[in-house]
């Protein structure tokens, strides 16, 4: 479960279940991993919304859903839980549809990598045979 510590946290745990969540912390949003590992997930907007993945940027004390650079950063209280970020300059989080983290990267995820590691996972295997099947999931 999703650790209730601040407004945004509570915001997070409404994902549960529903998508999986990548999140990507900087503390400088002109650092070269970020801007390189924002534009890898973005170039396969795709394969992000087959596998029900929502994206979310964050900035010491704010964050940004998506892609859209037109929109505004939003302020949040900084969570210290499971997900906040590390003492690194850059980290990439998966948080998997039950709300666990299913990786954490301090270096590029190439959007490969990203897929294989959640089509590897037991409950994209049951979508991904859902879908075969003409079901949704």
């Amino acid at each position: 479960m999703f650790t209730p510590l601040s407004v945004f946290s509570q915001q997070l745990t409404s994902y549960q279940w529903k998508n999986r969540l990548v999140l990507i912390h900087t503390v400088n949003s002109q650092n070269p991993l970020f801007n390189k590992q924002v534009l890898e997930l973005e170039n396969h907007l795709k394969g992000l919304e087959e596998r029900r993945i929502v994206v979310f940027k964050f900035l010491p004390g704010l964050y940004q859903k998506g892609f859209d650079d037109a929109s505004s950063w939003e302020k949040f209280q900084e969570n210290q839980g499971k997900y906040g970020r590390t003492e690194t300059d850059f980290e990439i989080i998966l948080v998997g549809l039950d709300g666990s983290v299913k990786l954490r990267k301090n270096d590029i995820l190439s959007a490969e990598d990203l897929f294989k590691t959640i089509d590897q996972m037991p409950m994209r295997q049951s979508e991904i045979r859902k879908k075969k099947d003409g079901s949704n999931f």
